[in-house]
């Protein structure tokens, strides 16, 4: 007996000499070397005790019958197990949402297997949802599935005969500079507005102007906006260095001339203080997280103000820097170095863009 991998799949295979064929070998319908060795594990013990015989059986996912359980129990002992690995709340949520979705109006009937299939493929593929919807959907669905399987809540795999739904290219909603002047002119009247009605004190919104500058200037998050001090920036080297990324990891970035004009103004005085601050806000300690999603919510009341779509949000001046650079001709490996991405395809879709663009100006001109 052993575990094998054929073409990314794991095998359990047998062997006897008495038995026709001498070797068996079956499908542990995952190409995951821990759910592999999970699965391969509770066969091993269930072929030792005798409850489990290869050439006697199709499969081992069918080697007893799964106990009658209602779908809204069977979702909550998931929704448990999930709480008791340390899932968080919001994620806990989304899985209820989703196989509440799946169920529908058949919670509180006994989980009919004949019908999975079926009420899967007309939930996920719904076309009237996003791509990405589907697809979040098809994952949420699929760890529910596999967890069922482990503990033999549930007999048969009915994933093995629905496909993944494909990831649509989203292209990114990005801000041209005219667009980021645009909201910061409207800012700067607001602030001029309420200023002359003594409604704010001197420094107040305005304050936000150089930041959203620098995010289009230099590709920065709100988060790690939030958190750069002035000793993060060294104006004599034309950097800045980033002390938290997404990926929770440091890394020193350059700056661009027009990102180190906005800067410059802004530094001086003590260097644990923070760079963007309000006049009434704290420049020694902040909560990351409040002040990115305070600054969101301003973005979005100014571009609103400035007439702008909606979809457009703080993210989208990082969109701006990463389309700029496409428009500009940079190649991918570029923007993906520039910005700071995990995987260069993030970055093609700004290449992509920019193509888009460039086949609109032919169509102009040939048509």
């Amino acid at each position: 007996m052993g575990l094998i991998q054929r073409n990314g799949t794991y095998y359990a295979e047998f062997y006897s000499s008495t038995q026709t064929p001498a070797r068996k070998r079956f499908s542990l319908r995952t190409k995951r070397k821990r759910e592999a060795t999970i699965r391969y594990a509770q066969l091993q013990l269930d072929f030792d005790s005798g409850r489990f015989n290869p050439w006697a059986t199709q499969s081992f996912l069918m080697k007893e019958a799964a106990p009658d359980l209602r779908a809204d129990q069977l979702i909550n002992l998931f929704v448990q197990s999930r709480a008791q690995r340390g899932r968080s709340h919001e994620t806990i949520r989304t899985y209820q949402e989703v196989l509440c979705g799946l169920f529908k109006a058949s919670l509180n009937d006994v989980l009919d297997e004949s019908l999975l299939v079926e009420r899967i493929l007309g939930y996920v593929y719904d076309d009237q949802v996003a791509s990405a919807t589907q697809l979040k959907r098809y994952g949420h669905i699929r760890t529910f599935i596999r967890w069922a399987l482990r503990n033999n809540h549930m007999v048969n795999d009915p994933l093995v005969a629905v496909e993944q739904p494909q990831r649509g290219q989203v292209l990114p909603k990005a801000l041209s500079q005219d667009d980021v002047r645009l909201i910061c002119d409207v800012m700067l009247e607001d602030y001029q507005r309420k200023r002359a009605l003594q409604h704010v004190v001197k420094g107040d919104i305005v304050w936000r102007i150089p930041m959203f500058e620098f995010a289009f200037y230099t590709g920065m998050r709100a988060s790690e906006l939030a958190r750069i001090r002035k000793a993060d920036i060294d104006c004599e080297l034309r950097l800045v260095r980033i002390m938290k990324q997404k990926n929770g990891h440091q890394q020193t970035i350059p700056l661009s001339s027009s990102a180190l004009r906005v800067i410059l103004p802004l530094m001086g005085g003590n260097e644990q203080e923070y760079v963007f601050h309000s006049p009434r806000g704290s420049l020694l300690e902040r909560s990351s997280k409040r002040f990115a999603e305070r600054s969101s919510a301003a973005f979005r009341y100014y571009r609103r103000a400035a007439g702008l779509p909606e979809g457009i949000s703080f993210h989208s001046l990082r969109h701006g820097f990463c389309t700029a650079l496409a428009n500009a001709g940079k190649p991918g490996y570029m923007i993906k170095v520039a910005a700071r991405h995990k995987d260069i395809s993030t970055s093609m879709r700004y290449v992509h863009v920019s193509h888009r663009k460039l086949l609109s100006e032919l169509d102009d001109v040939f048509e």
